[in-house]
């Protein structure tokens, strides 16, 4: 298998769990806890995110590195560099233009 499709797989399959993590928390969990008295969502939601918060962790950046390395893996350094610059031309226009005042 080629690196491009490893990694491919590694950023397709990281961003779907993590859609599929969070698709199941809006539409289950959050459900659930408007069905239980109070007490019970507490301790439940303390234990869930004690469980959760490194395994969405580590998605979320396997997510990242996969998504952009992909990106880097097909189009090239070149274009990676292209969109850096890019977005540093970017943020030095809004910085410019918030703090000139309105003269309009």
């Amino acid at each position: 298998m080629s690196m491009v499709r490893t990694v491919r797989a590694l950023a397709l399959l990281s961003t779907g769990l993590l859609a599929g993590a969070l698709g199941h928390g809006a539409v289950n969990v959050v459900a659930t806890f408007n069905a239980v008295p109070l007490d019970v969502r507490l301790t439940f939601h303390a234990a869930l995110m004690r469980m959760n918060g490194p395994v969405v962790q580590t998605v979320t950046a396997c997510a990242v590195v996969g998504s952009v390395a992909f990106a880097v893996l097909v189009r090239g350094r070149a274009h990676l560099l292209a969109a850096d610059r890019v977005g540093a031309a970017a943020s030095r226009t809004a910085l410019n233009e918030r703090s000139v005042p309105w003269s309009g």
